[in-house]
């Protein structure tokens, strides 16, 4: 699983290295014009000073030793250390990620576990699902700050419940059908045969449905650090997403190369931790 993680990090990095040099213009030149520094000898000047100018191949393995060493270089926009522009956004991004998932935990199980009640409710929490399900979030965002405007509400919690429940749709979905297959299964209805309180059904029931659950839950976890990109340009938030989608937009290829690192390693080490609790849950997977 690690050696897998590693060769997805190496990946992200290699492909987005090279896909952002393809595109055509830069940075550089495009900052150049702006500020009507246009001469060929300014334009050449800077890109030598970022090494812009040399080989792909060459500034590909400067960029993988520098980052060996830590560094992970430095923006052709603001002229900061990337390193500092990211510690300063992702304290935002956490946070809001964090609500976010609690949110989507929360609703993902309550309506996805509201799936198993009798009618309506069972065909209610079906609808939720559909509803969050096919639901633009850049809609649902739209909505929620006409209701802010409205009601003069403001804070962290607005973006993280158009976030969450967008996320959470995912959840319950997972939850009701991991639910509904193991309602079917032998030892469930022999358990319902002997008596066994419907509680006591409910919780052998549940515990067979963790493994899919917690796939789904760190999946969706893994994304949210990109996912944000939409909710932080939407809500006006200064967070990675926003930081991502500028920097895409002004080709900061440093800036870029360094969210997409971070993204791949928090998702690796997300799916390392559900890989942990389920190999807790069913000790057979602690030998894959």
């Amino acid at each position: 699983m690690i050696l897998r993680g590693c060769l997805t990090i190496w990946l992200a990095v290699t492909i987005s290295f090279f896909l952002l040099r393809l595109l055509p213009g830069d940075a550089i030149e495009s900052q150049l014009r702006q500020g009507n520094a246009i001469s060929t000898e300014a334009i050449v000047a800077q890109r030598a000073y970022f090494g812009l100018d040399a080989p792909l191949t060459i500034q590909y393995v400067r960029y993988w030793d520098n980052l060996i060493q830590g560094d992970l270089g430095i923006s052709l926009i603001t002229r900061e250390p990337v390193s500092h522009m990211i510690q300063s956004r992702l304290p935002a991004t956490i946070r809001l990620a964090t609500v976010t998932l609690i949110i989507a935990i929360g609703v993902g199980n309550i309506v996805g576990i509201g799936t198993l009640a009798p009618q309506p409710i069972g065909g209610l929490c079906q609808i939720i699902i559909t509803i969050t399900l096919a639901t633009p979030i850049y809609w649902s965002a739209t909505l929620m700050i006409y209701m802010m405007n409205r009601a003069a509400w403001q804070g962290i919690l607005p973006a993280a419940i158009v976030l969450g429940i967008s996320v959470g749709g995912g959840i319950a979905q997972v939850v009701s059908g991991s639910l509904h297959q193991t309602k079917e299964e032998s030892y469930i209805q022999t358990a319902r045969a002997k008596g066994l309180r419907l509680d006591g059904v409910f919780y052998h029931q549940w515990r067979a449905s963790l493994l899919p659950i917690i796939s789904v839950i760190a999946l969706q976890s893994g994304f949210l650090l990109s996912g944000t990109v939409i909710i932080e340009i939407i809500f006006r938030r200064q967070g990675i997403g926003s930081l991502l989608y500028q920097s895409v937009l002004n080709q900061d290829y440093p800036t870029v190369q360094a969210i997409i690192l971070l993204s791949a390693a928090v998702y690796l080490a997300i799916r390392l931790i559900a890989q942990w609790l389920a190999a807790q849950i069913d000790p057979r997977l602690k030998a894959i």
